[in-house]
């Protein structure tokens, strides 16, 4: 029995951690990341990534068709650079649209999660029957606490996969001030 409430906690916990989902819509995915220190990425009308540095004045904007503004100057690039953008902007939008789908799946666990704890509530209130003991009521418990601690390894797995395409955004990252001097100039990028 204790392991259903450590778990259901767990599965609490995620739920208050997927509520943060619909505030996604425009704000900052990467926050003090390695390579990216201090450096945000919003979107932008569903398509335009805005990167700054939180010390820093100045903004970097790829837009849906990749092409680089500094400040708001358009920075002419190469075939080359232009498919590095295109390579990051893609990334950065399918890493924010799996982290939504993982918020919403952690948000319906949980809410699972809180069905079960009142679900033992109500079955304690069955230990007062003589046909049903704790043993019953651990058993009960233990099966859908099973089945919501499987959702829940999946959705594991699932984060996994993000972290390492956050950790390919970063070599993009670096990549991108390698080869466009004017990001390179920025020091921050």
């Amino acid at each position: 029995m204790k392991r259903s409430y450590t778990f259901l906690l767990a599965v609490l916990l995620l739920l208050f951690f997927a509520g943060t989902v619909n505030a996604w819509e425009k704000h900052s995915i990467f926050h003090n990341s390695c390579v990216m220190d201090n450096v945000s990425i919003d979107i932008d009308d569903g398509s335009v990534l805005l990167i700054s540095h939180d010390h820093d004045g100045n903004e970097v904007e790829i837009t849906g068709d990749y092409e680089l503004y500094i400040n708001g100057r358009h920075i002419k690039t190469t075939e080359e650079q232009k498919e590095l953008l295109a390579e990051y902007h893609k990334l950065v939008l399918e890493i924010t649209d799996c982290s939504k789908k993982i918020g919403l799946e952690g948000a319906k666990i949980g809410v699972k999660g809180a069905k079960l704890g009142l679900k033992a509530i109500a079955c304690v209130f069955k230990l007062l029957r003589s046909d049903y003991d704790s043993d019953d009521l651990e058993r009960e418990i233990e099966a859908e606490a099973d089945k919501l601690e499987a959702k829940a390894k999946v959705l594991e797995i699932k984060a996994e996969k993000i972290e390492d395409m956050a950790e390919d955004l970063e070599d993009l990252h670096e990549d991108l001030a390698d080869e466009i001097p004017e990001l390179a100039r920025l020091d921050w990028f």
